[in-house]
C-alpha cells in the first residue's frame, strides 16, 4: 500500500480506531501492551492527527530506509519482512493487552493509533500509526494545576501521558513508512539485530587473518553504535574483506589520506594498536576512500558515514 493510500482508511468512518500503549520489557525481549477505551472525541482527535502527518508527507521524496542515516526532507520506506521479529514483537502484543501492568504509566516507550479496516477481500488489516511518548518525569518533583476563579486547584496526580500532533512513522501490512529515522530503530529496538549483523561482518576469516590485534579492533568497533550501523550495512552485500587481499594498494591508500596505520608488506599484516584507528579501519572495510579520475581529488564517501 502506498502512504498516499492510507489516506482512504484512515477517515472511512467504517475504520474502528483504537490506542495501544507499549512498554519493552527491561531485557527489550518482549512487549506489553495496554490498549483502553477510548471515546469518540478522541477518537476523532487521533484520525485527525494520522491523516495530517499523511497528507504532510506524501509528497515528500521517498528513499529506501538507510541504516546509517536518513537523508533530510524524505519518508524513508523499509520492507517489514527485514524487521519481522522485532515488528511482530510489537504488534502480536495488540492480541492480549495486558489488564495490569507492573510499571509506572510514565514508563510506556510509545504509543499506537490502530485503524482497523477490511480490503477490498473482506480481510480485516491494519494501518498503524506509531509516537514515541513524551516522558513527563520532570512533574515528579514539580507541580501543575489551574486557576479557577482565583484559586489555584493542584493537580495531585503526576502520573500523566502526552504526545504532540505527530507521528513518527506508519505501519502497513509490507511497508514502514518512516517520518523519524531515529524513531524507527528505537520503537522496535534494532539495536540488538545491528550489533548481530555487525558481529557476522567480523567474522571475516580474511580480516582476522590480515589484521594483526583483530580482536582489539572488533572490541573497539562494536563498543561504538556509529561503527556497528556503518558494517551492519555491509552485512548482506558489503566485500569487507576487498583491502587485506592488496596490501601494496591498502598502504598506498593509508599514506595518501595519512592515516595512522602501519601497513607491514613482509608479514602480510596490517597492525591494529590504537583504538582511535577503528573509524579508518571501518572505512577501509567500506571501501570508503577515492579519488576523482580527472582532478585526481582525494576524498571520502560521506553516503557511507552520515551519523543517524
Amino acid at each position: 500500500m502506498k502512504l498516499a493510500d492510507t489516506s482512504n482508511f484512515l477517515r472511512d468512518s467504517k475504520t474502528i480506531v483504537s490506542l495501544h500503549l507499549c512498554h519493552w520489557n527491561t531485557a527489550k525481549t518482549k512487549v506489553t501492551a495496554v490498549s483502553p477505551t477510548i471515546g469518540k472525541e478522541f477518537v476523532s482527535q487521533i484520525r485527525q492527527i494520522a491523516l495530517s502527518n499523511v497528507e504532510a508527507m506524501e509528497e515528500k521524496d521517498q528513499e529506501t530506509y538507510n541504516i546509517i542515516g536518513a537523508i533530510d526532507g524524505t519518508v524513508e520506506i523499509a520492507s517489514t519482512t527485514d524487521y519481522q521479529n522485532n515488528v511482530s514483537k510489537v504488534v502480536d502484543s495488540f492480541a492480549i493487552p495486558a489488564q495490569a501492568f507492573r510499571f509506572s504509566p510514565d514508563n510506556f516507550d510509545f504509543f499506537v493509533y490502530d485503524f482497523a479496516y477490511m480490503d477490498k477481500d473482506g480481510k480485516s488489516k491494519n494501518i498503524y500509526c506509531f509516537k514515541r511518548t513524551k516522558k513527563l518525569t520532570y512533574l515528579n518533583k514539580g507541580f501543575m494545576g489551574r486557576v479557577e476563579n482565583g484559586t489555584f486547584k493542584n493537580l495531585t496526580d503526576m502520573h500523566l501521558l502526552a504526545t504532540d500532533g505527530s507521528v513518527d512513522l506508519i505501519l502497513t501490512e509490507n511497508d514502514v513508512y518512516i517520518f523519524q529515522h531515529i524513531s524507527f530503530e528505537r520503537i522496535f529496538h534494532l539495536k540488538n539485530e545491528f550489533l548481530e549483523k555487525t558481529e557476522k561482518v567480523l567474522m571475516n576469516e580474511e580480516l582476522g587473518a590480515a589484521i594483526e590485534n583483530f580482536d582489539a579492533l572488533k572490541n573497539a568497533v562494536l563498543g561504538d553504535s556509529g561503527y556497528v550501523k556503518r558494517l551492519a550495512k555491509l552485512s548482506d552485500t558489503g566485500d569487507v574483506a576487498l583491502f587485506t587481499r592488496d596490501l601494496t594498494a591498502t598502504k598506498g591508500v593509508i599514506e595518501e589520506f595519512q592515516l595512522d596505520i602501519r601497513v607491514d608488506t613482509t608479514k602480510e599484516k596490517i597492525i591494529f594498536d590504537n583504538d582511535k584507528q577503528a573509524g579508518n579501519f571501518v572505512k577501509l572495510m567500506q571501501d570508503s576512500y577515492y579519488k576523482t579520475l580527472i582532478g585526481h581529488r582525494k576524498g571520502i564517501d560521506d553516503r557511507n558515514n552520515t551519523q543517524g
